[in-house]
């Protein structure tokens, strides 16, 4: 039998912190409809690979106020469309 080489292993292991936020964005809530279109700062941070400090200081992506402030997934995607980084050929 061969053995599986390091990248067919780290092909079936899903980074566990990027599967629980998009858990987080995907899975039903039993609350409002409202709920599943915003994330708090902490789970913001993650969608974007980002630090909390990093989100806070940003400054340039709209949310929401509050305590834990909330983000919208379509704002966050729409900044992170555009700070794409497109290399030339």
């Amino acid at each position: 039998m061969i053995a599986p080489s390091t990248t067919a292993l780290a092909a079936e292991r899903p980074n566990p912190e990027l599967k629980r936020t998009l858990d987080l964005v995907e899975r039903p809530r039993e609350t409002h409809d409202v709920c599943q279109k915003y994330l708090k700062t902490t789970e913001a941070a993650r969608y974007l690979h980002r630090s909390v400090s990093w989100l806070l200081r940003c400054g340039a992506i709209p949310y929401v106020p509050d305590r834990p402030n909330l983000y919208s997934i379509h704002d966050l995607d729409d900044w992170f469309e555009s700070h794409k980084h497109i290399p030339r050929s």
